[in-house]
C-alpha cells in the first residue's frame, strides 16, 4: 500500500514537472505591439471620465451651485479660488475682474470702462481684438500709476540717493508702458482697416525697337 501511494507521488510530480516545463518553453505566437495612435486612444477613452478641477465646464457647473447655496456674494468677499470668481474670469474682456488684480484702486472702474470703450470704437468683434484693446487699457492706465507716483515723491521736498533710483526706475516704467500703449493702439488701427486691392494695367512697349524704327524710317532714301 506504501509503496503504491509512493508510487502515485512520484507520477504526480513527473506530470507537475512536466507540465511546468512546457509552460517555461518559448512560444512561437507572436504578440503585436501597440501603437501610439492606439495607446492614445485608450487613454483617451479612460481620460473622459477623469474632471479637471479648472476645466471651464466644471468651474460653470460649481459657481452656479455656490450661486444657489449663497447668492450674496461680491466681488471683495471672492478670493481667486472661488468658482464664482473664476467662472468671472471666463467673461473678462466684459467685466476686467483679472485686469483689476494688479491695479491701483484709483484706476480699477476707468481701466475696464476704457476697454470697453476701445472696445467700441475699434469694433473689436473676436478675442484676439479684445484682447489687445484690454492690453491699451492696462498700458494706459500704467502709465498714469507711474506718473502719479512720481508726483507723489516729488511733492514731499526732498529728494535722496535712493529717491534719484526710484524716480528713475518709474521714469523708465513709464517709458515702457507708452511703447507698450502705442503698440496696442496702432495694432487695433491697422486691424479695422479695410482691405483693398489695386489693379494696374501696363502697356509693354519695346522704347528702342520704336526709336531704331522712326530713325530707320527718316533716313533711308525714298
Amino acid at each position: 500500500m506504501i509503496f503504491e501511494t509512493l508510487h502515485t507521488l512520484q507520477d504526480l510530480l513527473k506530470r507537475r514537472n512536466m507540465s511546468d516545463a512546457k509552460s517555461l518553453q518559448p512560444s512561437n505566437q507572436i504578440v503585436k505591439q501597440e501603437s501610439i495612435d492606439e495607446i492614445k486612444v485608450r487613454v483617451k477613452g479612460k481620460m473622459k471620465n477623469y474632471k479637471q478641477a479648472t476645466h471651464p465646464n466644471a468651474v460653470w457647473r460649481r459657481a452656479d451651485e455656490e450661486l444657489v447655496r449663497d447668492p450674496s456674494h461680491d466681488d471683495k468677499s471672492l478670493g481667486v479660488d472661488n468658482p464664482v470668481f473664476q467662472a468671472m474670469t471666463m467673461d473678462e474682456f466684459n467685466l476686467g475682474v483679472l485686469i483689476n488684480l494688479g491695479m491701483n484702486d484709483v484706476y480699477k472702474t476707468f481701466s475696464v470702462e476704457l476697454s470697453n470703450q476701445f472696445q467700441k470704437e475699434y469694433n473689436c468683434n473676436t478675442e484676439s481684438k479684445k484682447a489687445t484693446a484690454h492690453l491699451a487699457a492696462q498700458s494706459y492706465c500704467r502709465v498714469l500709476d507711474a506718473q502719479r507716483r512720481i508726483n507723489n515723491y516729488l511733492a514731499m521736498g526732498s529728494i535722496t540717493d535712493m529717491g534719484v533710483r526710484f524716480i528713475d526706475a518709474l521714469s523708465r516704467e513709464m517709458d515702457r508702458a507708452q511703447r507698450h500703449y502705442l503698440s496696442a493702439i496702432q495694432t487695433l488701427s491697422m486691424l479695422v482697416q479695410v482691405p483693398f486691392n489695386i489693379t494696374v494695367k501696363t502697356k509693354q512697349t519695346n522704347i528702342g525697337q520704336n526709336i531704331y524704327a522712326q530713325q530707320k524710317e527718316e533716313y533711308e532714301p525714298k
